[in-house]
């Protein structure tokens, strides 16, 4: 999904996919991933906090 041409083409920052136990994000920009549990989302924040409300 991150190597599709809809992603560049509408220069979609973060991509974000979860059924809800875990949480996969990826960030286009810097090329980084976030892989963590549902419940442990808040621990990371640093990883999307820099993104506009």
């Amino acid at each position: 999904m991150i190597s599709s041409p809809i992603i560049n083409q509408h220069k979609i920052r973060m991509v974000m996919v979860t059924d809800f136990n875990t949480v996969l994000i990826n960030d286009t920009k810097y090329d980084e991933t976030l892989d963590c549990d549902f419940a442990d989302l808040y621990k990371n924040y640093h990883f999307y906090c820099h993104l506009p409300a």
